[in-house]
């Protein structure tokens, strides 16, 4: 007879080694998105943070959907699985994401970017500080937008355009979603300033598992209805 021993009966199912499996797993997804975040922290750490520099912060910041995109990912498959291989999940996502989570990324970075731009020099305009609100709407309705998309191309193969619906559907039908994106947004942005950049990219695996967390009223919505059920 041929006793088989897969992912679970390697790990144990014991309170110690499913903490150790978490620890485990927090720490290579860690070290992985500084990895794939490198290009990003780099070129951020060495520029100035003034306004004008906006496009070459959207610019190096192409690195960050593809590799959200893979956390995303790792994720839900380690939800699944308690193999000891967590990296191989995290690459695995990060191949197949690559290319469908850049073909909305790039346009939606550029987008933001015209939108901080906007919201910098809006006194510089006539009737510009009266625009400014709106700018600032926009800007939060594609940063929620965007969360929502980058689920959407994680786990399912829709058309750019069709994932790009779709996100904009769950805008308004998923609201706790959508307030947990701008939730998560605000906290790091507010973890950057107040405790410093280095302590922020050292969270950055909590961020990822709480925006997986954040997400499963938006992958229920979507799996239910935009997919067929045999």
């Amino acid at each position: 007879m041929t006793v088989r021993v897969d992912g679970a009966d390697e790990v144990g199912r014991g309170p110690l080694s499913t903490a150790a499996l978490a620890v485990y797993r927090a720490l290579v997804l860690e070290v992985l998105l500084l990895l794939t975040l490198a290009p990003t922290i780099v070129v951020w750490t060495l520029l100035v943070p003034d306004p004008t520099n906006v496009w070459l912060y959207a610019l190096s910041g192409l690195a960050i959907g593809p590799a959200l995109s893979a956390g995303l990912y790792a994720s839900r498959a380690w939800a699944l699985e308690r193999d000891q291989r967590p990296a191989a999940a995290f690459w695995r996502g990060y191949v197949r994401g690559f290319w469908p989570v850049l073909r909305w990324w790039t346009p939606a970075l550029a987008l933001a970017a015209i939108l901080v731009l906007d919201v910098a020099f809006a006194d510089h305009v006539p009737g510009g500080a009266a625009l400014r609100p709106a700018a600032v709407l926009l800007l939060a309705v594609l940063t929620v937008v965007a969360g929502h998309l980058l689920v959407v191309t994680t786990f399912f193969s829709f058309r750019t355009l069709d994932a790009a619906r779709i996100a904009l559907y769950c805008l308004g039908r998923c609201p706790t979603a959508s307030l947990g994106v701008l939730a998560l947004v605000v906290a790091g942005v507010g973890l950057a300033v107040l405790g410093g950049d280095v302590l922020a990219l050292l969270l950055l695996f909590a961020f990822v598992r709480l925006a997986h967390l954040n997400a499963r009223s938006v992958l229920t919505l979507v799996t239910e209805t935009f997919t067929r059920h045999a």
